[in-house]
């Protein structure tokens, strides 16, 4: 399902609002290997970062992926 760049980023923001403890959202990644060029494709992933604890980088599709992997990179580098 292709959707906007505009659908898929308010999706990621709220992610990563409901994520919240400073993670930010860094915008979706297409399957046309776009970022953010305001074109319509099919969602690979979304990206964040850990602002907060590790200021690392990770990807996720949904708001259950992202939590995951976030707590996953926290245990990684000792972080809450």
């Amino acid at each position: 399902m292709e959707r906007s760049t505009e659908e898929l980023k308010k999706e990621g923001e709220e992610i990563a609002k409901k994520l919240g403890n400073g993670v930010i959202y860094n915008g979706p990644w297409l399957d046309d290997g776009s970022l953010d060029d305001g074109s319509e494709g099919k969602l690979v992933f979304h990206t964040f970062t850990d602002a907060a604890e590790t200021g690392t980088t990770f990807v996720a599709k949904t708001l259950k992926q992202a939590k995951q992997r976030l707590m996953k990179k926290r245990k990684m580098y000792n972080a809450p």
